[in-house]
């Protein structure tokens, strides 16, 4: 016999035949184990606690798909929107001024010095786009913006950066 085996037979012949190995000697089989109130109120307790959890995640986390799937049909329907206006903003027509159709100046003397102000301006990069962008002297200036000088920068057309002044002359430069 193996010495399981015989460790077995002798807890049966010193508990009784009918006895097994983790059996309480004297304590029949189908009696109710005694429980200490202080475990179950803490096994509850965490039942509990499980079943929170559980229910929690099974609303979290299908409401955070939701939540996210929103955020990314919004970002795209502001994009949509933002396309659509670009798209319904009329290209400049007849009535309409546009930046070859601006005069000049009609003073020649003035007209050179302003030009000669436009031609000696420290521009060190062009971004073209919507808005166009270029830097002078380490600031970055946009369409629209006042630049040193008095002038305004109006935006580049066909390689020529154009300025205007207060007066509404415009002054080119090429890239």
């Amino acid at each position: 016999m193996s010495d399981i085996a015989q460790a077995l037979a002798k807890a049966k012949q010193r508990a009784g035949a009918s006895a097994t190995p983790f059996q309480t000697p004297g304590v029949p089989v189908s009696a109710p184990v005694p429980r200490n109130p202080a475990s179950e109120a803490a096994l509850r307790k965490a039942k509990v606690r499980q079943r929170f959890w559980w229910l929690l995640s099974l609303i979290a986390l299908p409401l955070t798909g939701f939540v996210i799937w929103m955020q990314i049909n919004a970002a795209q329907a502001e994009n949509l929107i933002a396309a659509q206006a670009r798209a319904e903003l009329p290209a400049t027509t007849a009535g309409e001024p546009s930046l070859a159709s601006f005069p000049s100046t009609t003073d020649p003397l003035l007209d050179a010095q302003r030009s000669l102000q436009v031609a000696e301006l420290s521009i060190s990069a062009v971004m073209p786009g919507d808005p166009a962008r270029i830097v002078v002297a380490g600031r970055i200036i946009r369409e629209g913006e006042l630049v040193d000088g008095g002038f305004t920068f109006i935006g580049i057309s066909e390689g020529v950066l154009r300025f205007s002044d207060a007066t509404g002359a415009v002054y080119s430069r090429r890239l």
